[in-house]
Order: C-alpha cells, then sequence, then structure tokens
C-alpha cells in the first residue's frame, strides 16, 4: 500500500490494477500485492494511532526523497466538489476556488 501511494495511487480501486504489476511484485519480492477488497478493509480498520503512525511514516519518506531531490515546487489541488456554500459555483463568492495560484520559492 505504500508503495502504491508513493506511485501516486491513491484510490484503492487501483490495487486492482497493480495487484499483478511486474515492476512493484518484483521490488516487494511478492507474486502478487493486495486486492482492492483487501486494502478496502485495511482502510476500513483505521484508527486515530494507526493513521498517526501512518503520517508519521509518510513524513520519514518524504524527508528521504527531499533529502535526495527536493521538489522546486508543490503543487495543491484543491477540490471544491464538497465544499458547504450558500452559492452557486458560477457566483463572484466562489470564483477565487477556481483560480489557478503559483507560489513560487525562489
Amino acid at each position: 500500500m505504500i508503495y502504491q501511494i508513493l506511485g501516486a495511487y491513491f484510490e484503492d480501486d487501483c490495487a486492482d490494477e497493480l495487484t499483478n504489476d511486474p515492476i512493484l511484485t518484483a521490488v516487494l519480492a511478492k507474486n502478487a500485492l493486495a486486492s482492492q477488497p483487501t486494502l478496502s478493509r485495511f482502510f476500513n480498520r483505521l484508527d486515530d494511532t494507526t493513521l498517526n503512525q501512518f503520517y508519521d511514516l509518510m513524513r520519514r519518506f518524504r524527508k528521504v526523497v527531499y533529502s535526495i531531490k527536493k521538489p522546486e515546487m508543490i503543487l495543491l489541488a484543491l477540490d471544491s466538489t464538497l465544499l458547504l456554500s450558500k452559492h452557486s459555483i458560477a457566483s463572484p463568492e466562489r470564483q477565487w476556488i477556481y483560480q489557478a495560484v503559483t507560489i513560487s520559492s525562489a
């Protein structure tokens, strides 16, 4: 699952495509990887302690990766579909959501 996330496959549905992925199975020395139902059951059992441990692990991975090559920029993609608002999508009050913002560290 961690390699799946590092490969930018964030949904448990992606596991079905990766179950027999030749690169991941070779790296992990496995015949097959966890299926989507297995990952779904794992995600459903997560509690606060497990999430904090997972967060710490991902933070350590980022630290290792960034020590090799620090990114020039980080892209934050915000999804407004679940944003609660009394305004319609086309209203001026919500237009800020749809504007692209670039932040440079230069």
